[in-house]
């Protein structure tokens, strides 16, 4: 039976790996042949091509053939006359159709499809330009299908404008200005398209009137920041599937969502599984405050800027993640001290002369720092964001200050540098606080257990600790040599920089060899490797302990597991699911803030010098970088539960919506919540002072709510 297991997993695992492998090929060459049809695949969720509803096809005009029905048998489409007095006389004819690109279907692409309406007026359909009288015509927009542009332009100066700029001065609605994604199909799943000329933004006003609500929506079908504007006490909203549900794939400019392509059949079996859950909220019971959200540069980040093709490309990584108006809002980036694994080799400041305490090569900051200032000013200044916290870890320190005098392996900081490696810290900060990069934090080092019990597992830079050595470090020499520094006397410390099953011994240990360690320390930092394996409550045994202390995430991304793909895997919806279901249970259980991994790789999950490729939320191709849906996932919380936002209590009744709450320091209040399952749900959110307010939420989605 275990063989049998064995067996099926490792075909599960070739199988997956497959279709990646494949995704990635296909996205290396960046657009496949749309030219060539779909093989039929009896399993999968392909329709015939000819089938398809226009949303997914782009038909020629119709051809006027004025009369002569020998022609337009031998072209097979077209009309023999062009109008009618009456509806019913007009004849229907065929028209020659092309599937669009990227679209997958079964049969050929190009067919004729009947039962086009052969009027037409001002090149637009006859029921088109009555619709626009009917709806828009104090506008003149039936005017403008009719070819009259002249009376088209009087009427929209006089009622109809006057009345759109009246709306628009008062506010009626607050507009969403967003650049839409370019959604790019892959087997394994939707990425973002951003290329020199054109990329994707995140640009909302935010309400402003008691009961006004803003709902930004991400989905495994699509969705990416789509808006919906409501109000407290409104009717039922229905955020509906995004353009790639049910099987259908292809790129969406219009982003649009494509409602027509859900059949009977599946209308039927969302009614028979949507259920119900309330989220309520109570202002008076408070928690933490959050410091921030964001991302790590490292060595790879840095190279992978460089590789890409244009300023502008680089321009829009920087937006996308650190603009507070047009991108996710991040204001926290962790930086390596020194040489990680995401770098191109290790590497570590003094690393000759061998045994000197003093430093005395330790003068001036590397090149490879040097580059990274000069790409972190562009970033500062593309985005206009000045407020970035900047948090410190070193992974080792140089070989010869550590017992086994190598990079990686068992280890343990020498006793006799105990003091060298303080100073070294503090060397690192005075030299980039003269470069106009001022430390918001340092750890007190990256995963040390990785040097005491995985020496076999981890072959990438480390330095084992003790807690209790780490303690009396910190107490006798980090501590205060910080504290006594010109220019870093401010920085916190944070203690951990390790997996949750390190909360909250590791910090009790710490305290027990040298309560004087409680002065010093201002954090506590926490990996997500092991979020799924030691429990949430960790955490708050971790805050009863230490109440006056922040908890802060660090480090997660996808990838790291010996039986995952080690690499990216092109808009894989389950990895963002694992984002998003882990900060809301980090949340929830006092985490003041949350740091991914790498902002960017490359298509193979690096460079990495021991081939510890990984998954990143952006991942760049040359003139081209695909937004993860990881990115979309880590937005709606980083851009509106904004530093100083304080949680307060909620819940949720159904086990499929997972939600946290937060009140803003500008009054807003904002509700993230996920729903986990297959089905559509009716999630009300309750709200004593304003009433209620009912989204019907597609499963597989995240949603952010946000209400004055």
């Amino acid at each position: 039976m275990i063989l049998k297991l064995f067996l099926l997993l490792n075909i599960n695992i070739l199988l997956a790996n497959s279709a990646h492998t494949k995704d990635k090929k296909d996205a290396k060459e960046q657009q496949k042949d749309s030219s060539q049809s779909a093989e039929y695949n009896p399993f999968g969720a392909l329709v015939r091509c000819n089938m398809l509803p226009l949303e997914f096809i782009d038909c020629d005009a119709l051809k006027d053939h004025n009369g002569n029905k020998t022609a337009q048998e031998e072209a097979g489409h077209g009309c023999l006359k062009i109008g009618g007095i009456r509806w019913h006389e007009v004849e229907r004819a065929k028209a020659e159709c092309t599937v669009l690109p990227e679209i997958e279907c079964y049969g050929p692409r190009n067919f004729k499809r009947d039962g086009f309406p052969c009027v037409k007026y001002g090149e637009h359909y006859f029921l088109t330009t009555l619709l626009y009288s009917i709806l828009l015509g104090f506008l003149g927009m039936d005017r403008f299908c009719l070819g009259q542009t002249g009376i088209a332009v009087m009427k929209l100066l006089t009622l109809g404008g006057l009345g759109l700029c009246i709306k628009y001065l008062i506010q009626i609605e607050f507009p969403v200005c967003s650049t839409p994604c370019d959604l790019r199909a892959y087997r394994t799943g939707l990425v973002c398209v951003c290329n020199s000329s054109y990329c994707d933004t995140l640009d909302v006003k935010l309400p402003k009137i008691k009961g006004e609500v803003l709902i930004l929506s991400t989905s495994k079908s699509g969705l990416r920041y789509h808006a919906t504007k409501s109000h407290f006490g409104s009717d039922r909203i229905k955020i509906l599937h995004g353009p790639y549900h049910y099987g259908t794939s292809g790129k969406s400019k219009s982003y649009q969502i494509i409602a027509q392509s859900i059949s009977k059949l599946e209308k039927a079996y969302e009614t028979l599984t949507e259920t119900t859950a309330y989220i309520s909220t109570n202002y008076s019971a408070t928690y933490q405050k959050i410091i921030g959200f964001g991302g790590a540069f490292t060595g790879s980040v840095s190279f992978n800027l460089k590789q890409l093709q244009s300023n502008e490309l680089r321009h829009h990584v920087y937006k996308s993640f650190y603009s507070k108006q047009k991108g996710n809002g991040f204001n926290f980036m962790r930086y390596p001290i020194g040489g990680c694994d995401f770098d191109l080799e290790p590497w570590a400041y003094n690393e000759q002369p061998e045994h000197d305490p003093d430093l005395s090569n330790f003068k001036q900051l590397d090149q490879r720092d040097l580059d990274k200032i000069d790409q972190l000013n562009e970033l500062r200044s593309v985005t206009n964001n000045h407020d970035i916290k900047f948090v410190g870890a070193a992974w080792s320190p140089p070989r010869w200050m550590k017992t086994n005098n190598d990079w990686t392996g068992f280890s343990a900081l020498r006793i006799e540098y105990y003091q060298t490696w303080a100073d070294y810290h503090v060397r690192f900060l005075e030299l980039m606080h003269d470069k106009n990069i001022s430390f918001w934090g340092i750890s007190t080092g990256n995963e040390p257990l990785n040097g005491v019990l995985f020496p076999n597992f981890i072959h990438f830079m480390s330095l084992g600790w003790l807690p209790q050595d780490q303690g009396r470090w910190v107490a006798d020499h980090l501590g205060p040599t910080l504290k006594n520094s010109l220019t870093a006397s401010k920085v916190k410390i944070l203690a951990g920089d390790d997996q949750r099953y390190t909360f909250p011994w590791w910090f009790e240990k710490m305290y027990d060899a040298n309560p004087d360690v409680a002065k010093y320390i201002d954090g506590m930092a926490v990996h997500w490797y092991a979020d799924k394996y030691a429990g949430s409550n960790t955490l708050d045994d971790a805050e009863k302990l230490f109440p006056d202390k922040f908890f802060l995430s660090t480090e997660a991304c996808s990838g790291d597991k010996p039986w995952e793909i080690h690499e990216p895997i092109l808009g894989h919806w389950p990895r963002c699911e694992d984002y998003i279901l882990d900060i809301i249970e980090d949340l929830n259980h006092y985490m003041s803030g949350w740091i991914d991994w790498n902002l960017i790789l490359d298509l193979d999950g690096g460079p990495n010098y021991v081939m510890n490729t990984l998954d990143a939320p952006m991942i760049a191709n040359g003139s081209e970088i695909y937004k993860q849906p990881i990115f979309y996932g880590l937005g709606h919380f980083s851009r509106f539960i904004i530093p100083g936002s304080q949680r307060i209590y909620s819940k949720s009744t159904s086990p499929f919506i997972k939600s946290t709450a937060f009140l803003r320091p500008d009054g807003l209040t904002a509700i993230v919540f996920y729903n986990n399952g297959d089905h559509y749900i009716d999630v009300n959110v309750l709200d004593k002072s304003r009433g209620v307010l009912t989204i019907n939420v597609p499963g597989k989605s995240v949603h952010t709510v946000i209400y004055k």
